[in-house]
């Protein structure tokens, strides 16, 4: 074996990096694919910049190799250990949570290569790769790290917690590093009262445990402790509230610790901690059945398009949602193409990431069996997919969102519309299909009618959805039920709701009434229409909206969007409702004396917390880059918050300029502080004010039409037309095409000194006119009627929308035949009881009829050959038609042919050449000549 050891010359300082508690090491999945560890080849580890890169059909890894000149690579590759059980796994209970390590489920192969020399294999006890290796294979994983941060930010401080901490502090007597009340020397919770050591509850399959710790909370009410075993000075340790019978945590932990004697730097860390614990219980299990109302398994369902989602702990709904809209062609279109190399840090990318989900997804190279699964008399025997584990794209969309960044459950639909804005924020080429949002974009038009003087104002607003309000209307409850039924309501009857006029209170402009009628209808109609149905009744005792159960009746059979849904705008003979009148200036007083300007007050010199900064430079952190780390983060949120802000900002130009260098920048880029007088604005002032609130109308008016209409056109609409809602209302009943003809009607207004000098201004800094984008000037059509089917659905159990558990319905072609399909988590099944679930779902997804065809993948050479086969005997059908009228008019030809004849018989002196008709041939053509004809 010593002799298959290469030396590789590439083993050099600048081709290796040790990564540090705060480096993201990516040893488990390639950032570019879902390919894995556990595939045939492994995966490569960089062992300059840790990212992981795959090595088979793809071979990441070495494109990586290609476009960054890292040649050396750690290559892991698992293997899963056979274990054998006798017995089904215990009930597990909080606090008392398996303590199996990935050591006892796996073993890992290592192997470090350089991709320059080749297929070598390179010493990896060599004393500068050794250390690289061990810190990659003992740091937490990416997927790991992410998920321990998410747990993290869920946790919070207790008034226990906060009382303890922040009041009078003793030492701590001496620890015997083993419990007080037995031998255990493991398990260990340190009362941060009076520092008892007690050990804690036995672990299923793990770690022993007396309940000392919990006995002496009885005893003493002494409510707040901290395992031992987790305590170091590069982590946030575990501490449990026995009153709370909760996780807690403080930012000032570390500080009490040491005031009370006890120095987390002196310490390492020997044991789980609780969010770690938790979430390998996540990852890791049994399998569970999935049964019919009959007891019938569930079959589960493999392919490209079928291929399920993990859920990482509380991302039912974000799986759901991304099920959704990689169903739909344009997501399909847009984001299932090759990954981009150049990237640097592909697992930061989020188009990278939309990327690698698609092609996830959608390939079914991931759908497949997990074999990891244990079958065995006690499990349900059926084996589902391991499913693709989306930690990146979920780190990325839910990166600085307070709710869509931890790990508690959250609204499906507040995710989708959030995912769907930072989607559309990405650059779209229109060779790649454009927004893939686009197909959900329509406008809907509201329309307010003043009762007295009848007149109108349309408000016209771009939508990607609509919400539809489902009466809650209580059925008797019948002997022997115990649980409340709801009347059931037709999706029809819901959209009649949503656009049925209704009365309001408003102040006419025109008229002293406040009187209105207020209707919403469709100005144009989407190629996917998305419905959310919100059930809510109201509590009487808490007056808290709760979530019920209404069914809402949807077929599977198409459903048209009419005239009665279509917003028909301003009719003969209306008016519209004028403008609010704009206030007045304020008059200004007497010129004053500008008074002298206030001294700037000086900015206190930044102290960064002696904590902290000790901290970080523990990490390796210069002293002026953690000085301007403590200073970016207020000295608030302790070292976690330090961690996560050197991340986010790893790839700023200036993330490791000092303080002092920062500052600096800031001082010279500072705007000078306007004086102004008591008198208010000046004139120009004023006029500059009118001139920035008309250009930010005319953004958003050309905003409005997705940049399909010049500035000028734009400026001309707004000033010709009586304002930007006429003007609006008026290009979407004529059309853009039509609108500079329209202008051209009105005399051109002279623009004032002012205004001249500033376009002249705004001519000079920006010689490029902007140019009308090609496509449809406003989101959807206003074809009608508009056919609909539905095409997915989310559904959700539970009492509100952010708890209970989300799934994905979608229909799909499976074996040539038409089914619901269920997304549960990873587990994708033939849908059991597709009716009762579209009854409760919460988004509804509808394709329109023209747009549905899309969904048919047109690559398969199977549909091209049928298709073909279709082409070929309507061609067929077509030709023996045309032949079949041409024997019977060449028929009915010969008969008056021999009509004439017989007359011609009879009259005298009939002459042939007279007659100026030629005579048709003798024999009659059959059924023969078609026959010829079609061979």
């Amino acid at each position: 074996m010593a002799a298959s050891i290469q030396i590789c010359e590439h083993v050099k300082p600048e081709n290796l990096r040790t990564p540090k508690y705060n480096s993201s090491v990516y040893r488990e999945d390639c950032t570019r694919c879902f390919d894995s560890i556990d595939d045939e080849g492994g995966l490569d580890v960089c062992l300059r910049c840790w990212n992981g890169g795959c090595t088979g059909r793809n071979d990441h890894s070495h494109d990586h190799y290609e476009n960054f000149h890292h040649p050396l690579v750690l290559n892991i590759r698992r293997v899963r250990k056979v274990i054998e059980r006798d017995e089904p796994p215990l009930k597990i209970s909080k606090l008392a949570i398996e303590a199996e390590t990935e050591a006892d489920r796996y073993d890992n192969i290592l192997t470090v290569r350089c991709l320059v020399c080749g297929q070598k294999e390179l010493d990896k006890t060599d004393s500068r790769i050794a250390p690289v290796v061990d810190h990659i294979m003992t740091a937490d994983a990416y997927a790991k790290k992410q998920e321990i941060l998410a747990w993290q930010m869920d946790l919070e401080p207790c008034e226990h917690v906060n009382k303890l901490v922040e009041g009078p502090v003793e030492k701590f007597p001496p620890l015997e590093e083993h419990c007080n009340n037995c031998d255990l020397k493991a398990n260990l919770w340190l009362c941060l009262e009076c520092g008892n050591l007690g050990c804690g509850r036995a672990q299923v399959g793990g770690a022993d445990g007396n309940s000392h710790g919990m006995a002496h909370y009885e005893e003493t009410g002494h409510g707040v402790a901290i395992k031992l075993g987790s305590l170091s000075e590069d982590r946030v340790p575990d501490i449990w509230c026995y009153t709370c019978n909760e996780d807690r945590i403080h930012n000032n932990i570390m500080a009490f610790l040491r005031n009370k004697g006890l120095n987390p730097a002196h310490r390492q860390s020997t044991e789980k901690s609780q969010i770690e614990m938790n979430i390998e219980q996540n990852f890791g299990g049994f399998n569970f059945s999935m049964t019919g109302g009959d007891g019938t398994e569930s079959t589960p369902l493999f392919g490209p398009g079928l291929t399920g989602l993990r859920n990482l702990g509380n991302t039912c709904y974000f799986a759901s949602i991304l099920q959704c809209l990689f169903d739909m062609p344009s997501f399909q279109k847009r984001f299932n193409l090759p990954t981009n190399g150049k990237k640097k840090k592909p697992a930061q990318d989020l188009e990278t990431q939309l990327r690698r989900m698609a092609n996830g997804l959608l390939s079914g190279r991931y759908s497949k069996e997990d074999p990891d699964v244990e079958i065995t008399e006690h499990s349900s025997g059926v084996r589902h997919q391991k499913g693709l584990a989306p930690v990146m794209l979920k780190h990325l969309i839910g990166k600085g969102h307070e709710e869509f960044s931890g790990m508690k459950q959250q609204d499906a639909q507040e995710l989708m519309q959030y995912l769907l804005d930072k989607i559309s924020r990405l650059k779209h080429p229109s060779e790649l299909g454009g927004d893939p949002a686009q197909p959900m974009r329509f406008v809907m038009e509201q329309r307010l009618q003043c009762q007295e003087c009848k007149r109108v104002r349309l408000k016209p607003m771009v939508q990607e959805n609509v919400f539809i309000n489902v009466p809650a209307e209580k059925l008797p409850l019948e002997d022997g039920e115990e649980k409340q039924k709801y009347k059931p309501y037709t999706l029809k009857e819901c959209l009649d709701i949503l656009t049925a006029p209704e009365e309001v209170e408003f102040r006419c402009t025109a008229c002293p009434s406040r009187s209105f009628t207020k209707r919403e209808l469709f100005k144009t109609f989407p190629q996917v229409l998305v419905v959310v149905a919100r059930k809510y009744v109201t509590n009487n005792f808490t007056g808290q909206s709760e979530k019920v159960e209404v069914p809402v009746i949807v077929g599977d059979e198409t459903f048209g969007m009419d005239d009665s849904y279509f917003s028909k705008g301003l009719q003969p003979g209306e008016e519209p409702l004028p403008e609010e009148a704009e206030a007045a200036p304020p008059q200004s007083a007497p010129e004053a004396a500008a008074p002298k300007p206030a001294p700037e007050p000086t900015e206190p010199a930044f102290e960064p917390d002696p904590e902290l900064l000790g901290t970080m430079l523990s990490f390796g952190f210069e002293e002026g880059h953690a000085t301007r780390i403590c200073y970016e983060i207020k000295n608030k949120g302790g070292v976690e918050a330090a961690l996560a802000w050197a991340e986010d900002h790893a790839n700023d130009a200036d993330y490791t300029d000092s303080l002092e260098q920062v500052l600096a920048k800031k001082s010279v880029a500072a705007e000078p502080m306007e004086v102004r007088t008591t008198a208010g604005p000046s004139a120009k002032e004023q006029k500059q004010r009118e001139k920035a609130e008309k250009e930010e109308q005319i953004d958003m008016f050309m905003m409005m039409l997705d940049g399909q209409i010049t500035r000028e056109q734009a400026t001309k609409a707004i000033a010709k037309l009586g304002g930007a809602d006429n003007a609006m209302n008026w290009i979407f009943s004529n059309g853009v095409e039509n609108l500079d003809a329209e202008l051209a009607k009105y005399p051109d207004a002279q623009p004032d000194a002012d205004d001249a000098e500033s376009s002249a201004e705004d001519e000079d800094s920006n010689g490029e006119e902007q140019q009308p984008a090609v496509g449809n000037l406003v989101p959807g059509s206003d074809e009608r009627p508009a056919l609909y089917q539905l095409q997915s659905i989310v559904c959700h159990k539970g009492p509100s929308i952010n708890s209970g558990h989300y799934v994905a319905f979608i229909r799909k072609e499976v074996d040539r035949e038409k089914i619901w399909v269920l997304f549960n988590d990873e587990k994708v099944v033939r849908a059991v009881d597709a009716e009762e679930m579209k009854k409760t779902a919460y988004v509804y997804f509808f394709t329109r009829e023209s747009y549905g065809a899309a969904l048919m993948d047109k690559n398969d050479s199977e549909l091209l050959e049928m298709l073909n086969g279709v082409k070929t005997k309507l061609i067929a059908a077509n030709r023996k038609l045309e032949l079949e009228l041409i024997v019977e008019l060449t028929n009915v030809n010969r008969k008056l042919m021999d009509e004439i004849r017989r007359i011609r018989g009879s009259s005298p002196n009939p002459s042939e050449s007279e007659s100026g008709l030629d005579e048709p041939p003798e024999t009659e053509l059959s059924s023969s000549v078609m026959e010829t004809e079609l061979s």
